[in-house]
């Protein structure tokens, strides 16, 4: 994709993926690119500080994973990150909002660019649910990613329009 234009956004496994490309520097390394061609990263509920693996079917997720540390997008917490916005439901039982909380927090302790949004009495499916036409302002996560899109401007190509 364009740099100037792209944004990736996941929902919950999907956000821990998102969140990795982003932060661990090795995934776009091994296609000859880098964090730069991505302009900015959403994760809706998503799973980004799990240790120690509590499930047994999370163990067995990653019971390949010579590092545990390698599944953590936490681990890869950095500065220089492009912009990330987090979304989680205070209500979530699927995926602690802590994994959101945590994240942010080391984000900005290094100094990146990190916007967090907690929806009080919010479940799991509701970050997602906010998509819907039924339900774009409960919670208003279409509104908040529309607004962090917006705050980080697309850079335009020379040529475009």
């Amino acid at each position: 994709g364009d740099p100037g234009r792209l944004f990736v956004m996941g929902h919950s496994a999907g956000a821990h993926m998102a969140l990795l490309v982003v932060l661990d520097r090795r995934y776009l390394a091994a296609v000859g690119s880098d964090a730069s061609m991505i302009r900015g990263a959403i994760g809706l509920s998503g799973p980004y500080d799990f240790l120690p693996f509590a499930t047994k079917y999370i163990r067995s997720v990653f019971a390949d994973t010579a590092d545990p540390l390698d599944t953590q997008p936490i681990h890869f917490a950095r500065a220089d990150a492009p912009p990330i916005l987090l979304v989680h439901g205070s209500a979530d039982e699927m995926v602690a909002a802590h994994n959101s909380v945590n994240l942010a927090a080391a984000i900005e302790r290094l100094g990146g660019d990190v916007t967090l949004k907690i929806y009080e009495g919010r479940s799991h499916g509701d970050t997602v649910a906010g998509f819907s036409n039924l339900r774009h302002d409960d919670p208003p996560v279409l509104e908040d990613v529309a607004r962090f899109i917006a705050a980080h401007p697309l850079v335009l190509s020379a040529g475009d329009p």
